[in-house]
């Protein structure tokens, strides 16, 4: 039981709070943040919180604009569950992707270094974090 426990890892859960105005440059900013959250093997809770009329006007609007973050984030994470209510804030949850995704991408990228004749070319350093693609309709 003691080796299992030294064994184990824990799994943090971040959070990434979003206001239901939220601007185009806030969520490019937050997606990044989050993405790099779920590269770090964190789970991440999306969390809109709605105030006064809020709550009652938009809460679908609040759903929307969660569940679309969540797409953009596809190729960091999963969606555990999709958007829910729960008292006054919506949630979302993501789980990071497996090692075998990243081994992949390793492997695409030796691949990638090689060119038709076999022979191995100069790899360009690629940039640490790709852009993520904000929601478009937002």
């Amino acid at each position: 039981a003691k080796e299992a426990s030294k064994n184990a890892s824990t799994v943090t859960l971040k959070e990434v709070r979003l206001g239901l105005n939220v601007g185009k440059s806030d969520l490019d900013r937050l997606m990044k943040q989050a993405a790099g959250f779920l590269d770090k093997g964190h789970r991440v809770k999306l969390f809109m919180r709605l105030k006064g009329k809020d709550f009652y006007t938009s809460q679908d609007q609040a759903s929307e604009i969660l569940a679309k973050m969540a797409s953009s984030l596809e190729a960091y994470g999963a969606v555990e569950n999709p958007a829910e209510l729960v008292g006054r804030s919506t949630n979302i949850f993501l789980s990071p992707l497996g090692k075998k995704k990243k081994g992949e991408k390793a492997a695409s990228k030796d691949e990638a270094a090689k060119d038709g004749d076999g022979k191995e070319k100069k790899a360009k350093k690629d940039k640490k974090d790709k852009p993520v693609d904000p929601p478009k309709d937002l």
